[in-house]
């Protein structure tokens, strides 16, 4: 995952198209706070899998806020 700049994700994501509508306002919230940034690229990837690593990193990042 990158690093990417805070704003929306129809901003930050080449491929915010793709990600479903219900799921829009939780991406932001969770973008905003650095704890999602993206597969790099500024790709977001809404229909791909994560690794057990990228979880482990979201949860961590959650946890030490």
């Amino acid at each position: 995952m990158h690093k990417s700049s805070v704003g929306t994700v129809d901003t930050v994501f080449t491929d915010s198209a793709e990600i479903s509508a219900w799921a829009k306002e939780a991406v932001n919230r969770l973008q905003a706070q650095n704890i999602i940034n993206g597969k790099g690229n500024h790709q977001f990837d809404p229909q791909g899998e994560l690794t057990r690593a990228e979880v482990a990193k979201m949860i961590y990042v959650a946890m030490n806020r």
